[in-house]
């Protein structure tokens, strides 16, 4: 189930409707005085940025996330996911759902888990003292090399002089954690192979898949959370094969990576749309 907060618009409209198309469950709140989030890609050559206006995105409601049918998806997920990005606006509404993930058994008897796609340091320091909670609570973390090394100097270690593969091992193992189950993270790292290690000592590395992408796209745009989709996806049906998990991300990633892109319309009328 995909929970979150849109506007009474088209947007808003486009993504229950694409949703529904592919068989997602949604609860969507609708806010009646704030538009859907938007987000730009700003692109200068081969470098670019994301440009995102949260709006009701942000203002997802603590009433709602309460009602009986978010709770009823709650309950009978295998996985909780969310992403700092997102959450750094509600933090104590993350915590109250990754938390009540400790105290959840599954029908089958297994655990309920949490899991956080990572972002980057300047959202990470919005969580403020509440940053030390979140992560103690988190089974699943995904994020992509930046994201691991920010998160390796917040934690006042130095990411420079280890590998990867240490450092992976090292957020696993020694990172705040309480134990819940065995952590799994996984770090992706552009066209380098996926490396993955948990808090039992496992570990390994993936080969991402080759894409067609060409100069004239934006390769990077929504790949991490594609993977994180097709990761997590996996992870539900086979939550012990990690290297498996990793490879239908890569499958998930590629296919945004190679998917043709929507140019931004610069016509007075859309931008004041945008604007409003």
């Amino acid at each position: 189930m995909y929970v979150g907060c849109v506007g009474k618009d088209k947007h808003g409209d486009q993504i229950r409707s694409a949703s529904e198309a592919d068989g997602v469950t949604m609860e969507l709140e609708v806010s009646s005085d704030k538009r859907s989030g938007l987000c730009a890609v700003c692109r200068d050559g081969n470098s670019h940025t994301l440009v995102v206006h949260p709006s009701s995105a942000s203002s997802l409601s603590d009433g709602f996330v309460s009602s009986a049918a978010v709770q009823e998806g709650q309950r009978s997920a295998k996985i909780i996911y969310t992403t700092a990005y997102a959450n750094v606006f509600r933090v104590h509404q993350t915590l109250h759902l990754i938390t009540s993930s400790r105290c959840h058994t599954l029908p089958d008897g297994s655990k309920q888990l949490a899991a956080m796609g990572l972002s980057n340091k300047r959202v990470l320091d919005d969580f403020g003292e509440d940053l030390v909670d979140v992560l103690e609570k988190l089974d699943v973390i995904i994020g992509n090399q930046e994201e691991m090394y920010d998160l390796a100097m917040m934690l006042q270690w130095v990411p420079g002089e280890m590998s990867d593969m240490e450092l992976a091992k090292k957020i696993a193992t020694e990172m705040m954690y309480d134990q819940h189950g065995v952590r799994r993270v996984i770090m992706t790292r552009g066209a380098e192979p996926i490396i993955y290690a948990t808090s039992a000592g496992e570990s390994g590395e993936v080969p991402v898949l080759a894409n067609c992408a060409h100069s004239a796209k934006l390769v990077a745009t929504g790949a991490g959370d594609a993977f994180a989709g097709g990761f997590l996806a996996a992870m539900a049906a086979k939550p012990d094969d990690l290297a498996f998990c990793c490879r239908l991300g890569t499958q998930a990633a590629t296919f945004v990576i190679n998917h043709s892109l929507i140019t931004l319309p610069t016509d007075e009328a859309s931008l004041a749309e945008l604007q409003a």
